[in-house]
């Protein structure tokens, strides 16, 4: 049985870019400009649809007096502020972790260094999560089967079997 759901199941390949609030941002433009594009052009899109993520984008609702060039111009400009923002996701995450870490000291109790801290290790842990997740692979699938690690000394070593490698991985996530 679970053959069969494992063949039917996609794999989600998320987490790429370190999320942000301004990289969301611009991400939220270049979905309603994409939007108002389709449906200019005389595509099925819902109007509702339209004027949510037009709101959620802080764009303007008055869509119907732009002509198709100048959209395609404003979409040019915000997939071009979309991938200039992209290149800085990880810089762009630590300073959105700061803020937040800085919003949760004014309500509670917790110094600001703390928090931050126990935030960045939060996201680590996540990150050896997904690394993880990642050689296991589907049950039936072709997953990473071989790993070369090297050892502190800095010799290198072939590992084949799965737990030695999930083991492996751990200590060079942990040793940083």
């Amino acid at each position: 049985m679970t053959e069969v759901a494992e063949a039917k199941c996609r794999k989600l390949r998320k987490g790429n870019v370190a999320f942000s609030p301004i990289l969301n941002a611009t991400r939220l433009q270049v979905q309603a400009w994409n939007l108002v594009l389709c449906k200019v052009k005389g595509q099925k899109v819902s109007s509702r649809l339209i004027s949510r993520s037009l709101k959620k984008a802080n764009l303007s609702q008055d869509f119907h007096s732009y002509s198709s060039k100048q959209i395609q111009g404003f979409l040019k400009e915000a997939y071009k502020s979309y991938y200039e923002q992209k290149g800085h996701a990880t810089s762009l995450r630590s300073t959105a972790l700061q803020t937040l870490a800085e919003a949760i000291a004014e309500k509670g109790d917790k110094e600001k260094q703390r928090i931050l801290k126990d935030l960045c290790q939060r996201e680590q842990q996540q990150t050896t999560a997904k690394k993880l997740r990642f050689i296991r692979g589907k049950l039936r699938s072709g997953s990473t089967t071989m790993v070369t690690i090297q050892n502190p000394d800095g010799s290198r070593k072939d590992v084949t079997d799965r737990l030695e490698i999930e083991q492996a991985i751990l200590r060079n996530n942990y040793d940083k």
